[in-house]
């Protein structure tokens, strides 16, 4: 059949060419069952002028011809590829060599340009114009590579930079720009986009033009591409361009590439999974359980930022104080607090380890802070750990130091206005340490790193309500039965 022909083609190239050099392109390649599944999404017409960014071998453009030659809608097919890595394209243009025959034998008509360009650069003078869009599909793995924020790709999309970028999201937005209205849009790409305070302004553009259909999620980590060795959070979104949000989102998922016909699916009201506030999170719930989570959470009107609470990151980055940092305890030396030192709820200090754990205090402000009760939370767990948010509170009459000092491994909670009262510190530990909150940031963030913004977008109680749950934290009940109570009474 064609599509293996060509993943025949594709196997050899990358056995000629070394991890490394693909490395440099951000270039993995996508397994003949993700390519079906993402082709499966497109709609035939008797003319598609079909855009593929990033096209390596064409795969995804075969997946897209398989499908048609079987429709007999398809009279005439335009492909337009964007591939600027001179290694793939002599076995690019042998595989759209085996397209064009293809559709010759079903008469339909079949023409094909590769663009050995940028694809960013390339467009970079339609970005700001409304007139750019003249595709009716736009289906791509786009390159996943980190880029600085003063690159030309970052400086020609500024307004949806944030922070230092990643070069395929800016493929994902100038795919949607090309994209004609009510035209196809098929992306496979990191998770990562979904939250974060990096894709913030990604995220405003995409939900103002992309109605998101459908979210597939993969389970494995490193079970996503063929021949690669890729540990992240992968996923296929998918939808039309418009600029109304469908009222249902379907989220499916699978283990791998190669269990497609054993997906689980999920129909989501959009307005449970896509949030309305600034940073216009998009929430991946996997089943009825998740759901019920986001509806719950959804009764909480504020924020920790709104509410006055916030999270910060530890000031200390051991690689650029390493001088400053000693094992053992001494002269103008006070506590290092790491995420060892955060065990069951609690701050334990000093531990049995081997990392250094005082800091010399040397009249860098900005590195301690004057010791009083906190909450703190780690910022980075295992995948196989039961919890992904892990409190504990710092205790200052456990200390003989009135000064201490925290790792950037750690977040510490402030208050926006005023000293934090005991019931508030107990109120918000016994939040961070329900299960309902810890489900809650599984499904806003699929990584093992706790960040600060995110926690901080987080819906929570009103302050009359997080002092209540204090005082009957203070009464010895758990967490989890003062969260049921306070929050939900009886008709839980």
């Amino acid at each position: 059949m064609l599509i293996e022909k060509i993943n025949c083609n594709t196997q050899k190239y990358i056995e000629s060419f070394s991890k490394t050099i693909r490395k440099e392109y951000g270039q993995f390649f996508t397994s003949i069952p993700t390519a079906r599944y993402m082709a499966s999404k497109a709609t035939a017409r008797g003319y598609l002028k079909i855009l593929d960014v990033g096209a390596g071998t064409g795969i995804l453009t075969a997946a897209l011809i398989e499908r048609f030659l079987r429709c007999r809608i398809v009279k005439t097919i335009d492909v337009v590829l964007y591939e600027n890595d001179p290694g793939v394209i002599p076995v690019l243009k042998e595989n759209l060599e085996l397209m064009r025959m293809a559709c010759q034998k079903k008469n339909i008509s079949f023409q094909a340009k590769i663009l050995e360009q940028n694809f960013i650069l390339a467009n970079e003078g339609t970005w700001k114009d409304v007139a750019g869009s003249q595709y009716d599909i736009v289906i791509s793995n786009p390159p996943y590579k980190k880029i600085s924020k003063s690159a030309a790709e970052s400086e020609a999309m500024s307004d949806i930079v944030y922070g230092q970028p990643n070069i395929y999201f800016l493929c994902m937005a100038m795919g949607l720009h090309l994209l004609k209205q009510g035209g196809d849009y098929i992306y496979i790409v990191p998770r990562s986009w979904t939250s974060g305070l990096y894709f913030k302004n990604f995220r405003k553009y995409l939900l103002t033009y992309l109605s998101i259909k459908n979210m597939h999620l993969f389970v494995s980590r490193d079970n996503v591409f063929d021949y690669e060795s890729v540990l992240q959070e992968t996923m296929i979104v998918s939808g039309s361009k418009k600029e109304k949000q469908s009222p249902f989102v379907t989220i499916t998922t699978s283990n791998g590439t190669n269990d497609f016909n054993q997906i689980t699916s999920l129909k989501v009201k959009s307005s449970v999974c896509i949030t309305k506030d600034e940073n216009r999170y998009v929430l991946l719930p996997i089943n009825r359980s998740d759901v019920e989570t986001l509806e719950k959470m959804s009764q909480f009107h504020g924020t920790m930022e709104s509410t006055g609470y916030f999270f910060k990151t530890g000031q200390v980055v051991e690689f650029r104080n390493e001088k400053s940092i000693f094992a053992e305890s001494g002269e103008g030396r006070i506590p290092l607090i790491r995420p060892c030192h955060l065990n069951g709820g609690v701050v334990r200090f000093p531990v049995v380890t081997a990392k250094k754990q005082y800091i010399q205090s040397n009249g860098k402000s900005c590195l301690y802070t004057d010791m009083h009760d906190m909450l703190l939370l780690k910022r980075f767990t295992s995948k196989e750990e039961s919890r992904r948010l892990q409190p504990a509170i710092l205790q200052s009459r456990d200390f003989r130091e009135k000064q201490i000092a925290l790792e950037n491994h750690v977040n510490y909670l402030v208050k926006a206005d005023g000293e934090m009262e005991q019931e508030e510190l107990l109120g918000l530990m016994a939040v961070f340490s329900s299960d309902l909150w810890d489900k809650y940031y599984r499904i806003l963030n699929g990584s093992t790193q706790v960040n600060a913004g995110e926690v901080n977008s987080m819906p929570v109680p009103d302050v009359e309500s997080i002092k209540k749950i204090g005082r009957r934290v203070l009464e010895k009940i758990p967490y989890n039965e003062v969260i049921e109570e306070v929050l939900y009474g009886e008709n839980c």
